[in-house]
């Protein structure tokens, strides 16, 4: 994984201003920054022969233009997930030691940034033991769980590693499981992405418990979420041999609907990591022959279509992207971009999608992917388009905002629109009064999935738009925008510039 990391410093080098990012001046901007190298040393970070020191990863964000924090926390992830060594932790000096009072004071008033958080995080759990008052500690949880609920992009990267951070550590871990606790308890709850996803870093019997009442709750936002963290855990053996049962009847019920559908995707996930005996109960327990070859070749290749289709498509929009991509990039074909694009869209983990698409949001070929995942999403394909929707929401859409919303707000498709609007609310622009009217009316729509959709795409958009709905005399829509009003509109962090 550290030459994910390498080329996500080196293309983003390359595709900023020549002028200050060339590596003879680069050296001269590094050594402003305290970090004194040469040439070679670059060459060798670039490379992946050597770990980038955390403290050189920071610079790169600021000396190539990019959002505060934001390679940091996909290091960091990568790190966390596939066991790679940490970035070098930083020499400590007075000028770079997180602000914390600065911090706390910005936190108070809901502004901190994800960069904020994650130095945060850092501080909090670099020691073995850490003292804060149990309030603080409160208010630091609730209040980073609040914020992850709607953050976009890289804000929501930067905070997620954070609340894992926290999660993970002794002292501050209660304090996390408590608010995980009260947020996953809150009936009216509409985002549960986040909050559920981080059990899938707590081994233990507890939080399989947890996790598995969770997905039998029939919660309509909650019991969804669970299906990746299911795959998970089973995939990195959390669950004892007394859950097999249970997954083994989730997988085959998950198998059984849509496979368009992400639960669908997950439920392949867990079925494909199930022990022999119990993925051959699954196996003969799928009738529909298409599907059974699915989860074998699955199974075997780690991807979710035939290995020529994955290559393909992968290829072709990795090609085009490159082409159409910042100028400094596009003399040799990028084979990193291919792999990083075919992961993320087709990967059977979806921790490895995961990864794929934040390192493609994070790049220099974010802008340049997303009209071409976007044609992927409008296709006739619904799995392929699903998998394109999925990848979209990490990418750089500034640019074809107005085709999303032209999808949005056709009725045609209630899935793709579904998807469509979900994705609306992710733009940095709030939805204008006129589509929040047009969007109000699908919440009387017949199919469920557009109906979260339409109120995702409201609550994202902001307070104006919702709190007409809190006194809606439907209880659900009332209760779900009351929910939206209490935890804010979406939360990007800036783009420096």
């Amino acid at each position: 994984m550290t030459q994910r990391i390498a080329w996500l410093l080196a293309t983003s080098r390359l595709a900023a201003d020549p002028q200050t990012c060339s590596r003879d001046v680069f050296v001269t901007a590094l050594a402003e920054h305290g970090i004194h190298v040469d040439r070679t040393r670059i060459s060798r970070w670039e490379s992946g022969l050597h770990v980038v020191p955390e403290r050189t990863v920071r610079a790169y964000e600021t000396l190539v233009g990019a959002v505060p924090g934001s390679f940091l926390a996909i290091a960091r992830g990568l790190a966390r997930s596939f066991g790679v060594e940490q970035p070098a932790r930083r020499v400590g000096g007075p000028e770079e030691v997180t602000d914390l009072d600065r911090v706390f004071e910005d936190l108070d008033a809901g502004r901190a940034s994800g960069a904020q958080w994650l130095g945060l995080a850092i501080e909090l759990t670099q020691y073995d033991r850490v003292y804060l008052h149990p309030s603080t500690w409160q208010t630091v949880c609730r209040s980073l769980l609040g914020e992850l609920a709607r953050a976009v992009g890289s804000a929501y990267v930067s905070r997620y590693e954070a609340a894992t951070m926290l999660l993970l550590q002794a002292d501050s871990q209660r304090h996390m499981l408590r608010a995980l606790g009260e947020y996953c308890t809150d009936p009216h709850v509409q985002v549960g992405r986040g909050a559920v996803t981080m059990l899938a870093q707590l081994p233990g019997s507890q939080a399989s418990d947890l996790l598995i009442r969770l997905h039998a709750s029939g919660h309509p936002t909650l019991g969804p979420a669970t299906w990746g963290v299911l795959a998970a855990k089973s995939r990195r053996q959390q669950f004892s041999d007394d859950y097999r049962d249970v997954l083994v009847r989730a997988a085959t019920h998950g198998l059984r609907r849509a496979e368009a559908t992400p639960h669908g995707v997950n439920a392949l996930e867990l079925a494909a990591h199930l022990p022999d005996p119990a993925f051959e109960v699954v196996l003969s327990s799928l009738r529909n022959e298409g599907k059974r070859a699915w989860l074998q070749q699955s199974r075997a290749t780690r991807e979710l279509v035939p290995a020529a289709t994955a290559r393909q498509l992968a290829s072709r929009i990795a090609d085009r992207a490159q082409s159409t991509g910042p100028h400094a990039l596009r003399d040799d074909p990028d084979l990193m971009l291919r792999r990083l694009v075919r992961e993320a869209l087709f990967h059977l983990v979806k921790a490895r999608r995961r990864h794929a698409a934040n390192l493609l949001g994070a790049s220099a070929y974010s802008r340049a992917l997303a009209p071409l995942v976007l044609e992927l999403a409008g296709g006739a394909d619904e799995f392929l388009a699903s998998r394109a929707w999925s990848l979209l929401s990490s990418l750089d859409c500034s640019a074809i905002r107005d085709r999303v919303r032209v999808i949005a707000l056709d009725r045609r498709r209630p899935w793709v629109q579904g998807r469509a609007l979900t994705q609306l609310g992710r733009d940095r622009h709030p939805l204008s009064d006129a589509d929040a009217e047009t969007v109000t009316g699908f919440l009387a729509s017949e199919h469920a999935e557009l109906r979260y959709a339409a109120m995702f795409a409201l609550g994202m958009s902001g307070a104006d738009h919702v709190l007409p709905l809190t006194t809606h005399p439907d209880a659900q829509v009332a209760n779900a925008a009351q929910w939206w009003l209490r935890t804010g509109p979406a939360l990007h962090d800036p783009v420096p510039g």
